[in-house]
């Protein structure tokens, strides 16, 4: 998975967050987005691979 996936899937929790019914629903949305981000973040520092990725020299 990319980077741009990982965040984008992020948006659609935190989008999911505003339709929440309640607040532990909605602080549930918010940790699953915040972890969706930090993947992001740990890609672009190229410290986790991007999955479907061929490995250097293979």
């Amino acid at each position: 998975m990319s980077a741009e996936l990982y965040r984008n899937n992020a948006d659609d929790c935190r989008q999911r967050s505003l339709q929440a019914r309640t607040p532990a629903d909605k602080a549930n949305w918010l940790k699953i987005a915040e972890e969706w981000q930090k993947l992001a973040e740990e890609v672009d520092a190229g410290n986790i691979c991007e999955i479907g990725l061929k490995a250097k020299g293979t």
